[in-house]
């Protein structure tokens, strides 16, 4: 979930005396065109997730860390919800 974002730029709310944004997340939600200061490190703990940078794919799974530079654009594809 993208908390603050004005167009396509997402201003990271980062904690309270904190430089660093930890967020687990357990939904399977897609994260429109964006770009942030910040850097992005993502670690899928399962399935895989697709990461969209100059309209190139790149996906990675459980395990792989995947960095994003900052003031990168770039969009996130989540995995297939599973039903059942």
């Amino acid at each position: 979930m993208i908390k603050i974002l004005d167009g396509i730029r997402e201003t990271v709310d980062y904690d309270l005396f904190s430089s660093i944004k930890l967020y687990h997340n357990m939904q399977a939600e897609d994260y429109p065109l964006h770009w942030h200061t910040a850097m992005e490190i993502i670690m899928p703990l399962r399935d895989s997730y697709t990461a969209v940078i100059d309209e190139t794919s790149h996906t990675f799974g459980p395990g792989d860390i995947f960095i994003i530079p900052p003031g990168t654009l770039h969009h996130l594809i989540a995995p297939p919800r599973k039903s059942g």
